[in-house]
Protein backbone atom coordinates (compact mmCIF):
# COMPACT_ATOMS: atom_id res chain seq x y z
CA UNK A 1 0.00 0.00 0.00
CA UNK A 2 1.13 3.55 -0.79
CA UNK A 3 0.09 7.14 -0.05
CA UNK A 4 0.53 8.85 -3.42
CA UNK A 5 3.14 11.19 -1.92
CA UNK A 6 5.93 10.86 -4.48
CA UNK A 7 9.38 10.54 -2.91
CA UNK A 8 11.46 11.07 -6.02
CA UNK A 9 11.67 10.55 -9.75
CA UNK A 10 13.81 8.04 -11.61
CA UNK A 11 14.72 7.23 -15.19
CA UNK A 12 14.43 3.99 -17.16
CA UNK A 13 17.88 2.58 -17.92
CA UNK A 14 16.94 -0.73 -19.55
CA UNK A 15 13.92 -2.50 -21.02
CA UNK A 16 13.77 -6.14 -22.10
CA UNK A 17 10.53 -7.11 -23.82
CA UNK A 18 9.65 -10.78 -23.85
CA UNK A 19 6.77 -12.48 -25.62
CA UNK A 20 4.18 -11.70 -22.93
CA UNK A 21 6.12 -9.93 -20.20
CA UNK A 22 8.79 -7.30 -19.70
CA UNK A 23 11.82 -6.58 -17.54
CA UNK A 24 12.26 -2.95 -16.54
CA UNK A 25 15.30 -1.39 -14.90
CA UNK A 26 15.54 2.10 -13.41
CA UNK A 27 18.20 4.20 -11.72
CA UNK A 28 18.09 3.95 -7.94
CA UNK A 29 17.55 7.40 -6.38
CA UNK A 30 19.68 8.26 -3.35
CA UNK A 31 16.46 8.87 -1.41
CA UNK A 32 15.67 5.16 -1.74
CA UNK A 33 18.98 3.89 -0.36
CA UNK A 34 17.24 1.54 2.11
CA UNK A 35 15.27 -0.35 -0.56
CA UNK A 36 15.88 -4.10 -0.48
CA UNK A 37 15.29 -7.06 -2.77
CA UNK A 38 11.62 -8.09 -2.63
CA UNK A 39 10.33 -4.67 -1.55
CA UNK A 40 7.21 -3.21 -3.14
CA UNK A 41 7.79 -0.05 -5.17
CA UNK A 42 5.28 2.08 -7.08
CA UNK A 43 6.50 3.29 -10.47
CA UNK A 44 4.08 5.80 -11.97
CA UNK A 45 1.50 4.39 -9.60
CA UNK A 46 2.02 0.73 -10.51
CA UNK A 47 2.92 -1.60 -7.63
CA UNK A 48 5.96 -3.70 -8.58
CA UNK A 49 8.38 -6.00 -6.74
CA UNK A 50 12.12 -5.32 -6.70
CA UNK A 51 13.84 -8.35 -8.31
CA UNK A 52 17.24 -6.71 -8.76
CA UNK A 53 19.02 -4.24 -6.48
CA UNK A 54 22.63 -3.67 -7.46
CA UNK A 55 24.94 -1.18 -9.15
CA UNK A 56 22.55 1.65 -8.21
CA UNK A 57 19.83 0.04 -10.35
CA UNK A 58 16.44 -1.42 -9.43
CA UNK A 59 14.94 -4.13 -11.63
CA UNK A 60 11.33 -5.28 -11.98
CA UNK A 61 9.56 -8.12 -13.78
CA UNK A 62 6.26 -6.95 -15.30
CA UNK A 63 3.46 -9.37 -16.12
CA UNK A 64 1.25 -9.47 -19.19
CA UNK A 65 -1.74 -8.26 -17.13
CA UNK A 66 0.18 -5.23 -15.83
CA UNK A 67 1.31 -4.36 -19.34
CA UNK A 68 -2.29 -4.58 -20.55
CA UNK A 69 -3.75 -2.36 -17.82
CA UNK A 70 -1.06 0.33 -17.48
CA UNK A 71 1.22 2.61 -19.48
CA UNK A 72 4.37 0.62 -18.68
CA UNK A 73 4.36 -1.37 -21.91
CA UNK A 74 4.59 1.77 -24.03
CA UNK A 75 7.52 3.33 -22.17
CA UNK A 76 11.02 3.75 -23.59
CA UNK A 77 14.53 4.10 -22.19
CA UNK A 78 15.30 7.47 -20.56
CA UNK A 79 11.61 8.00 -19.68
CA UNK A 80 11.18 9.70 -16.29
CA UNK A 81 8.93 7.95 -13.74
CA UNK A 82 7.47 8.84 -10.36
CA UNK A 83 8.67 6.52 -7.60
CA UNK A 84 7.39 5.73 -4.09
CA UNK A 85 8.23 3.03 -1.55
CA UNK A 86 5.50 1.10 0.24
CA UNK A 87 3.78 2.62 3.29
CA UNK A 88 5.23 1.57 6.65
CA UNK A 89 2.93 0.96 9.61
CA UNK A 90 4.54 3.87 11.47
CA UNK A 91 4.55 6.25 8.47
CA UNK A 92 2.60 9.48 8.22
CA UNK A 93 -0.33 9.16 5.81
CA UNK A 94 -0.03 12.42 3.91
CA UNK A 95 -2.03 11.54 0.80
CA UNK A 96 -4.67 8.81 0.61
CA UNK A 97 -4.69 5.01 0.50
CA UNK A 98 -3.24 3.92 -2.85
CA UNK A 99 -2.87 0.24 -3.69
CA UNK A 100 -0.82 0.54 -6.84
CA UNK A 101 -3.48 -1.45 -8.71
CA UNK A 102 -4.20 0.70 -11.75
CA UNK A 103 -7.86 0.90 -12.83
CA UNK A 104 -7.20 2.19 -16.32
CA UNK A 105 -5.24 4.50 -18.58
CA UNK A 106 -6.27 8.13 -19.04
CA UNK A 107 -4.97 10.97 -21.20
CA UNK A 108 -3.69 14.45 -20.36
CA UNK A 109 -5.95 17.06 -21.97
CA UNK A 110 -4.05 20.12 -20.78
CA UNK A 111 -1.35 21.15 -18.34
CA UNK A 112 -0.81 24.89 -18.09
CA UNK A 113 -0.16 27.71 -15.60
CA UNK A 114 -3.23 28.80 -13.66
CA UNK A 115 -4.76 32.14 -14.57
CA UNK A 116 -6.00 32.52 -10.97
CA UNK A 117 -3.21 31.31 -8.69
CA UNK A 118 0.43 32.28 -9.30
CA UNK A 119 2.71 29.26 -9.52
CA UNK A 120 -0.17 26.79 -9.65
CA UNK A 121 -0.80 24.51 -12.63
CA UNK A 122 -4.22 23.68 -14.05
CA UNK A 123 -4.25 19.97 -14.90
CA UNK A 124 -7.06 18.39 -16.94
CA UNK A 125 -7.21 14.63 -17.52
CA UNK A 126 -9.63 12.55 -19.54
CA UNK A 127 -10.58 9.32 -17.77
CA UNK A 128 -11.82 6.04 -19.20
CA UNK A 129 -15.62 6.40 -19.20
CA UNK A 130 -16.13 3.51 -16.77
CA UNK A 131 -14.10 5.27 -14.06
CA UNK A 132 -15.91 8.62 -13.86
CA UNK A 133 -18.53 7.09 -11.54
CA UNK A 134 -15.85 6.83 -8.84
CA UNK A 135 -14.93 10.52 -9.06
CA UNK A 136 -16.50 13.56 -7.43
CA UNK A 137 -15.56 17.11 -6.51
CA UNK A 138 -12.94 17.21 -3.73
CA UNK A 139 -12.51 13.45 -3.96
CA UNK A 140 -9.11 11.75 -4.16
CA UNK A 141 -7.52 10.15 -7.20
CA UNK A 142 -4.04 8.86 -8.03
CA UNK A 143 -2.63 9.83 -11.44
CA UNK A 144 0.74 8.29 -12.30
CA UNK A 145 0.94 7.51 -8.59
CA UNK A 146 0.43 11.11 -7.41
CA UNK A 147 -2.29 11.64 -4.79
CA UNK A 148 -4.45 14.46 -6.10
CA UNK A 149 -7.72 16.18 -5.23
CA UNK A 150 -10.36 16.63 -7.92
CA UNK A 151 -11.37 20.28 -8.33
CA UNK A 152 -14.09 19.79 -10.94
CA UNK A 153 -15.53 16.94 -12.97
CA UNK A 154 -17.47 17.15 -16.21
CA UNK A 155 -18.51 13.85 -17.76
CA UNK A 156 -15.24 11.91 -17.92
CA UNK A 157 -12.86 14.87 -17.61
CA UNK A 158 -11.46 16.03 -14.30
CA UNK A 159 -9.53 19.19 -13.46
CA UNK A 160 -6.97 19.47 -10.68
CA UNK A 161 -5.04 22.39 -9.21
CA UNK A 162 -1.38 21.36 -8.91
CA UNK A 163 0.63 23.18 -6.25
CA UNK A 164 4.16 24.36 -7.20
CA UNK A 165 5.86 21.81 -4.92
CA UNK A 166 4.10 18.82 -6.51
CA UNK A 167 4.79 20.14 -10.01
CA UNK A 168 8.49 20.49 -9.22
CA UNK A 169 9.26 17.18 -7.47
CA UNK A 170 7.21 14.85 -9.69
CA UNK A 171 7.42 14.08 -13.39
CA UNK A 172 4.55 16.52 -14.08
CA UNK A 173 6.94 19.20 -15.34
CA UNK A 174 7.94 16.73 -18.09
CA UNK A 175 4.40 15.84 -19.15
CA UNK A 176 2.54 17.17 -22.18
CA UNK A 177 -1.01 17.01 -23.57
CA UNK A 178 -2.00 13.62 -25.05
CA UNK A 179 0.44 11.74 -22.79
CA UNK A 180 -1.13 8.62 -21.32
CA UNK A 181 -1.35 8.34 -17.53
CA UNK A 182 -2.14 5.60 -15.03
CA UNK A 183 -5.38 6.11 -13.13
CA UNK A 184 -6.27 4.61 -9.76
CA UNK A 185 -9.55 5.74 -8.23
CA UNK A 186 -10.00 6.01 -4.47
CA UNK A 187 -10.28 2.44 -3.12
CA UNK A 188 -12.78 3.48 -0.43
CA UNK A 189 -15.12 4.97 -3.05
CA UNK A 190 -14.87 1.79 -5.12
CA UNK A 191 -15.76 -0.40 -2.13
CA UNK A 192 -18.74 1.79 -1.16
CA UNK A 193 -19.94 1.83 -4.77
CA UNK A 194 -19.80 -1.95 -4.99
CA UNK A 195 -21.60 -2.48 -1.68
CA UNK A 196 -24.40 -0.02 -2.46
CA UNK A 197 -24.81 -1.48 -5.95
CA UNK A 198 -25.55 -4.85 -4.36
Amino acid sequence: MFTGIIQDTTVITNIVKNKQSMYLEVAKPKTLSKVQLGDSIALDGVCLTVVKNQNNKLGFDISEETLRCTTLGSLEKKTILNIETALRADSQLGGHFVLGHVDGVGKIVSLKPSAKEKGFIDYVVELPKNLSKYCFKKGSIAIDGISLTIATIKKNKISIAIIPHTYKITKLHQCKPNHQVNIECDMLVKYVHKITKR
